[in-house]
């Protein structure tokens, strides 16, 4: 039966509120150290998407429109949010996803859902998100992708938080299911233990309503393609879409633009683990950074 919630309409603190009392009382005798509370109030979330759309979210000759769009205004509006299953149902089609936790290349899959070569991933301003933190039809977070059918049931309206409870619950969860580890929950690709496949379901996802500003992007994780050439000794690498890459630089030089290499074909999902790899080494260097500062 389809819930009647409807996330832009219906959505409220006290409903908000309400959830996260329940979700901390599961956990009524942690308390986080000050280390893991602070790495999980200062990290910006994630937004992963393919190559193939750089020129949709950083238009050339557009820049005033560049940005994260919801899907309810990528394309004309008809039935094709069918299969989206619990996120259709509760209308967060309207809304750009982001998770709190690694870049995860699984997100950046063309319209046949097969994995794209390059996954692109961006850091949406913590500033942005704390800006309208107390608007919860603009900015808010679930307890996990409604997907995650092993921790999410309906009714789904009790698994929405502010997004600032959500970052107190990160936390919390950090310190009762991590062993205390902040990485461990953010997600550290050069564990054992790390999940590429499924890593994604542990983590937080916050909703932007309808767009995310090119000018609220912290920063960008960019590929760069490996160029075979027979007169180098070396293999050389180029940015794809060196155009839009140019353009960024030129009207947005304050985003901070990181760039991660095609390596070689060794192993399984190359192109995904130095993706990761690339994203959790610039969490790492943010954090560091901002506890640094303060």
């Amino acid at each position: 039966m389809t819930e009647k919630f409807n996330t832009r309409s219906d959505i409220t603190k006290e409903i908000c509120g309400k959830n996260f009392a329940r979700l901390r009382q599961k956990y009524k005798d942690v308390l986080p150290t000050e280390e893991v509370s602070l790495r999980a109030d200062l990290l910006a979330v994630t937004h992963t998407f393919a190559d193939s759309r750089l020129s949709r979210v950083f238009p050339p000759k557009a820049m005033d429109f560049a940005g994260l769009y919801a899907r309810r205004w990528l394309k004309p509006v008809k039935a094709d949010f069918e299969g989206e299953g619990a996120a259709h149902q509760v209308g967060l089609y309207e809304y750009v996803f982001a998770f709190h936790g690694i870049h995860d290349a699984h997100f950046a899959r063309d319209h046949d859902f097969s994995l794209v070569q390059f996954p692109v991933g961006v850091f949406v301003s913590r500033h942005f998100e704390r800006a309208q933190s107390d608007r919860v039809k603009v900015v808010n977070a679930t307890y996990r992708d409604l997907a995650v059918a092993s921790e999410i049931e309906p009714p789904y309206r009790n698994w929405f938080l502010c997004s600032e409870d959500a970052r107190v619950l990160v936390a919390v969860e950090t310190a009762a299911d991590h062993r205390g580890d902040f990485w461990r929950y953010w997600g550290n690709p050069d564990t054992a233990e790390f999940n590429h496949k499924n890593h994604w379901k542990q983590l937080f996802e916050f909703h932007f309503y309808r767009h995310v500003p090119v000018g609220e992007l912290l920063a960008i994780i960019w590929p760069e393609r490996r160029i075979v050439r027979l007169d180098e000794k070396e293999d050389v690498f180029e940015p794809v879409n060196q155009q839009v890459l140019t353009e960024i630089r030129d009207s947005f030089p304050e985003i901070s633009i990181h760039f991660y290499q095609q390596p070689c074909a060794d192993g399984k999902n190359p192109v995904k683990k130095a993706f990761a790899r690339a994203s959790f080494k610039l969490a790492c260097d943010m954090v560091a950074s901002d506890t640094n500062s303060l």
